[in-house]
């Protein structure tokens, strides 16, 4: 999936699909720290064979732990013309096949969480980033978060629900966080290596 960039034409606004503070209301499940802690173990196994072999892992671990319908990593780049945008690096779940999909920096999820360099919750982003609509999947919730590549922006990692029944917590923020960390260790790790 590559996005355009065009401005939604439903009623929809940012606001609408932006939720501010929900998670914090909603009641929080319980740590799963024996499905959590060997996932940790796997993936830390997985970074001594090199960064690239722990990018799947690492988004299987969050679409497994956080019981989500798809999960992905989205990296910043910079294309012709100067235009950044996000590639779809790494993905596993329903949107897999979408794997090296783009969308605009500066109109998509991953730009708002960049821009607020926090994890951001969306509800139904598809109404207002509309080219999200053609995946033919529902948007029900989504939780992105920003990672740092050698200090500096790289891109974000989410996790999207495709069953309004799923709703994340503040539980999926930490699982989120750690994971996080670890995309950003991983690819500063994949940087460094192909400037050497």
């Amino acid at each position: 999936m590559t996005a355009t960039a065009a401005r939604p034409t439903s009623p929809a606004t940012l606001n609408d699909v932006l939720l501010r503070g929900e998670l914090a209301r909603r009641p929080g499940r319980a740590p799963n720290l024996q499905d959590e802690n060997a996932a940790y173990i796997a993936l830390s196994q997985q970074l001594a064979s090199g960064p690239t072999a722990v990018l799947q892992s690492l988004i299987d671990a969050a679409l497994s732990l956080c019981d989500a319908g798809t999960a992905g990593v989205s990296l910043l780049e910079t294309g012709a013309g100067g235009v950044s945008h996000f590639r779809w690096t790494v993905l596993s779940g329903r949107l897999a096949a979408n794997v090296d999909g783009t969308t605009p920096r500066d109109f998509s999820p991953c730009g708002v969480c960049m821009d607020c360099d926090a994890p951001v919750h969306l509800v139904h982003p598809e109404r207002y980033f509309t080219y999200f609509q053609s995946a033919g999947v529902p948007f029900c919730e989504a939780l992105v978060l920003p990672f740092r590549v050698n200090g500096t922006p790289g891109g974000t990692i989410w996790i999207i629900t495709h069953d309004d029944s799923r709703r994340f917590d503040m539980e999926d923020v930490r699982i989120m966080t750690r994971l996080a960390t670890f995309t950003g260790a991983a690819y500063s790790a994949i940087s460094r290596t192909l400037s050497s």
